[in-house]
């Protein structure tokens, strides 16, 4: 993520979780899984795409792994609990999701990713790229200090 001189009202998606997280926007996480990468790995697999003969016209999956919302609340409690106490300890029940999906269509997404837990296979991605993934943890954690340092949480 690049941001420019209106960083702050820039919307990007890992980041927005992030923020919604430990501001306490959202009281409770949903049953769901996202894929998680390290913006530094992302640029080592772009650089190394272009280095490496063998990448030549092939894509790659850049996903370390999915990990499920309440994962990402425990990371985010253990680590920055005690600087933000409204990240969620809940999940929410499903009942409340499909009714809170009338009026927010991204809820809705939500919805259909219940209870699943996606899969990709990064392998190519390691072997050919040489990509050892940051450790999603790490990954989580960093984006904490990183996200205040650029004013995009307080």
């Amino acid at each position: 993520m690049v941001f420019g001189p209106n960083y702050n009202t820039a919307n990007f998606s890992s980041g927005d979780i992030i923020k919604k997280f430990v501001s306490g926007e959202i009281p409770m996480y949903p049953k769901s899984s996202i894929p998680v990468v390290d913006v530094r790995d992302v640029a080592k697999a772009h650089l190394q795409a272009i280095l490496v003969p063998e990448a030549a016209n092939k894509r790659f999956i850049l996903c370390n792994k999915f990990i499920w919302f309440g994962d990402i609340a425990k990371i985010l409690n253990d680590s920055h609990g005690k600087t933000y106490p409204k990240i969620p300890k809940r999940e929410a029940p499903k009942c409340l999701i499909c009714l809170l999906a009338c009026f927010k269509s991204e809820l809705r997404t939500t919805l259909n990713s219940w209870g699943k837990m996606s899969e990709a296979d990064n392998t190519p991605t390691k072997k050919i790229l040489g990509i050892e993934f940051i450790d999603t943890e790490t990954t989580i954690n960093d984006m904490v200090p990183t996200l205040v340092e650029t004013g995009y949480i307080s």
